[in-house]
């Protein structure tokens, strides 16, 4: 039993020596910058001039992809260098995002990297202490959150145009915000300063603010609506304060400003697309036959006029039916 023992106690104390040189092996060894493997992520800690060493001339800092573990090396030369320790930290680094690795008068080194598929830049503080990194905390900041910040003012001031250019200006918008509400919120918003500049017969302009507004990301979802009962399931009572038949007349007025502006092409191409959600629509028909008469195609615009004055009389709108319109089916 007592030999046993002392085998045991052997083996233990072998195996300790071992790992021990193990280990100063390792932290000895150097290596070149080309022989770290593919998953390590390396950077140097700039220093502006400032000697972090007494024995080597610069630090490196290394992340294992893997592991997550940070690594502190030490800069032999240009190209070789040597581990020195493990570093412990708390912090989510983003190597394919990096940003900065600096060494500050104060002590501190500062490791910056942007999180993915957001514009938050998130770094770690560490202090060097006897040529080692501490961790000491981590610190964020992140531009999107202004922007949005600001965009949600210029809607709560109808500034929809204003509101439109910040939201657009964010980098990875699915991240932060809800794209369908803004959407909806945006194009709300839009109808009266459309209006203002139709009113003063600046159709062009009045067209490209409804583009703008129409073909924001958020209304991205609308080009695989295939029917009037898809598009009233997706609305509900409303859109984020969007109601469908408000959203109707938007589109009419888009509509009869492409016309205002002699932009029919437009029409044509826009009304199928338009006539899938809103079947019914005699807006919408009485704008197509408008562009097509407009763009001097009279036999067809003929039939779109007479299929739109029916429409009418079949709901009791008849007194509605704009004067031009029975003068132009002669």
């Amino acid at each position: 039993m007592i030999k046993l023992q002392c085998n045991l106690l052997s083996g233990l104390l072998i195996l300790a020596i071992l790992l021990f040189f193990s280990e100063m092996n390792f932290a000895q060894t150097a290596i070149n910058r080309h022989e770290m493997p593919e998953h390590f992520f390396l950077t140097s800690i700039e220093a502006d001039g400032v000697k972090l060493f007494t024995k080597y001339k610069g630090a490196a800092i290394a992340y294992n992809k893997r592991t997550k573990e940070i690594l502190l090396y030490g800069e032999i030369n240009d190209d070789e260098i040597i581990i020195i320790h493990k570093v412990k930290h708390e912090i989510v680094f983003n190597p394919d995002e990096f940003r900065s690795c600096t060494y500050s008068n104060d002590g501190k080194v500062t490791l910056c990297s942007m999180l993915e598929k957001r514009t938050e830049i998130v770094c770690g503080i560490f202090n060097w202490v006897d040529e080692s990194l501490v961790y000491d905390k981590y610190e964020s900041t992140d531009e999107s959150l202004e922007i949005i910040k600001r965009a949600s003012l210029y809607l709560k001031q109808q500034k929809a145009v204003e509101a439109l250019s910040a939201y657009d200006s964010l980098r990875f918008p699915e991240s932060y915000i809800n794209t369908e509400e803004v959407a909806a919120k945006i194009l709300k918003a839009m109808r009266p300063v459309v209006k203002e500049q139709a009113d003063k017969k600046k159709f062009k302009e009045a067209v490209a603010l409804y583009q703008s507004a129409l073909t924001y990301r958020g209304w991205k979802w609308a080009d695989e609506i295939e029917s009037e009962d898809e598009m009233k399931n997706r609305f509900g009572k409303n859109l984020f304060g969007l109601t469908l038949p408000d959203f109707h007349d938007i589109l009419v007025e888009y509509l009869l400003y492409l016309n205002e502006a002699r932009m029919s092409d437009q029409v044509v191409k826009l009304y199928p697309k338009y006539r899938k959600w809103f079947p019914s629509s005699t807006g919408l028909l009485l704008q197509i036959a408008d562009a097509y008469y407009l763009k001097k195609e009279n036999e067809k615009a003929g039939e779109l006029y007479s299929a739109y004055v029916a429409k009418m009389k079949e709901l009791k709108k008849d007194k509605q039916i704009p004067d031009y319109v029975a003068q132009r089916m002669k």
